[in-house]
């Protein structure tokens, strides 16, 4: 083979591998440096470059025409490659929003529950219920969780039937999505856990069950009132004991409190998208790239899984500006932790699994040497600050400029104080 033919096959090969397209999102620690607004600014660095491929629509059209159970089962199909099949269901105002945030990313299993149909009108997923007997002129819960538990209960064949519905055959983690803090949802998610328990035994899901269920859950801004503090100290502890005695296996968390400080110029009217689209877009970029080869190093399929199952939760993406120097990742990864895990009172020291991940521009993975990027997962490993953590990572080429790293931590003890300060404020 001549130098030219061993070039022109690099070069081939080179356009058929696959660059990973990853969500765009709004990363408060470059704002800050950069002494920008958090909702504007960023759109010209995260211009995709000519190389890949956007994430397939949906054939709306095609859908239409199909019989009613094609139609049904290919409205349930995602509209991207995931290493594991999700499927969501959000109870009340905070967690339809929450569910709304993963439809929007291409998710399709996805359905919302509400005592009152005035919240699930603003959300565009096609499965909604309204709960609760009709002849009991609810309209709503009003703060009561106990209202929000009697309306599940009294819907809880109808709750199977969606379920059913929305999310068919082939689920392999199911997440309640719920924002801590109301009526309709911090009551009725506790049954609704039991309805997809019921699910996953009706559609053969793998034993243990447990290990298949999760919920994501939102704790309200400081500034919503004692009784929304004492419904969302109680959901959070009651999620946290679910945890500790196996009957889910994965317990996401994101602090609103936080996202308000991190995104403190936001206007009302943005707050709830852009926090819930942050979350969502971080677990999302974990669930695509561990679905996909990389030829640096790969976060499989079994790391995801590893890490959805590992207990309490949080998430974090910053954008690295510098790369040139060792510490330079590193720092950046140090800084992921401080400010820009969606949550906050945890001591990181006992988390027992955490998952790291690179994507970086073609440009920048040509240039920079494979050392920093290690030096940075070890330290990552250090700053947690637990010799016995497990720690998965992953290096991807992406499509938009620059280099952005993803965290996930797992295995963590709940937030004390968070919830001291959740009871001191519902006094």
């Amino acid at each position: 083979m001549t130098e030219d033919d061993r070039r022109q096959g690099m070069a081939t090969s080179r356009t058929k591998k696959t660059v990973a397209a990853v969500p765009e999102m709004h990363d408060p620690l470059y704002d800050l440096e950069e002494g920008k607004a958090a909702v504007e600014e960023k759109k010209a660095d995260s211009a995709p470059s000519n190389t890949g491929v956007d994430l397939p629509d949906d054939d709306m059209v095609e859908m239409a025409a199909a019989a009613p159970a094609e139609a049904a089962a290919a409205l349930r199909n995602d509209t991207f490659q995931s290493a594991v099949k999700m499927a969501f269901i959000g109870a009340g105002q905070g967690g339809g929003r929450i569910a709304q945030a993963f439809y929007d990313l291409g998710y399709r299993r996805v359905c919302a529950v509400n005592t009152t149909e005035q919240d699930l009108k603003p959300l565009s997923i096609p499965a909604k219920l309204v709960i609760g007997d009709p002849g009991s002129n609810r309209g709503g819960a009003g703060k009561d969780p106990e209202q929000g538990r009697l309306a599940a209960e009294e819907s809880f064949e109808e709750i199977m039937d969606l379920l059913m519905r929305a999310w068919g055959d082939g689920v392999e983690n199911c997440y309640i999505c719920v924002g801590a803090g109301g009526g309709s949802g911090t009551g009725s998610w506790q049954v609704i856990v039991r309805a997809v328990q019921e699910y996953c035994k009706s559609t053969n899901v793998e034993k243990p069950l447990f290990k298949h269920l999760g919920v994501i859950m939102s704790i309200p801004k400081r500034s919503e009132g004692a009784r929304v503090q004492r419904n969302a100290s109680e959901a959070l502890a009651k999620a946290v004991q679910m945890v500790e005695t196996k009957k889910i296996s994965s317990f996401l968390m994101v602090d609103n409190a936080k996202i308000h400080e991190l995104f403190p110029r936001l206007p009302v009217k943005r707050f709830w998208q852009v926090a819930n689209r942050n979350f969502a877009a971080v677990l999302h970029t974990f669930n695509i790239l561990a679905a996909q080869d990389s030829e640096y190093n790969t976060f499989d399929r079994a790391d995801f899984r590893s890490v959805l199952r590992s207990g309490l939760m949080i998430f974090g993406m910053t954008r690295v500006a510098k790369w040139s120097q060792k510490e330079d990742i590193s720092q950046a990864v140090r800084q992921n932790l401080k400010l820009t895990l969606l949550a906050d009172g945890f001591d990181l020291a006992t988390a027992d699994m955490a998952g790291a991940i690179v994507v970086a521009h073609d440009s920048i993975l040509e240039e920079i040497p494979m050392e920093n990027i290690d030096y940075a997962f070890n330290s990552l490993g250090r700053a947690l600050g637990n010799e016995g953590i497990t720690l998965h990572n992953g290096i991807y080429e992406g499509r938009q400029t620059g280099m952005r790293v993803f965290t996930i931590i797992g295995g963590l003890d709940a937030p004390a104080g968070r919830l001291q300060e959740l009871e001191q404020l519902a006094q």
